[in-house]
């Protein structure tokens, strides 16, 4: 339970952090930016999402190759 809730809150949390350390190191912080940025992360959650099922598919396919070959 508690990986599923960190799979859903990791994506908020890393926006945060960016946008929190952006804003630290940079003076100019406006609304364009913080937008592009949310933007571009809610577009890479999806993939990141995807990649562990991505791992379990590889290795279940080497898996089978494997039985095959035998």
């Amino acid at each position: 339970m508690f990986s599923i809730f960190f799979l859903w809150v990791a994506p908020l949390a890393v926006s945060v952090v960016t946008i929190g350390f952006y804003n630290l190191y940079t003076d100019k912080m406006d609304i364009a930016i913080i937008l592009v940025c949310l933007t571009i992360f809610n577009l890479l959650q999806s993939p990141i999402r995807s990649i562990p099922s991505t791992i379990a598919s590889i290795i279940e396919i080497i898996v089978s190759m494997d039985r095959i070959q035998v």
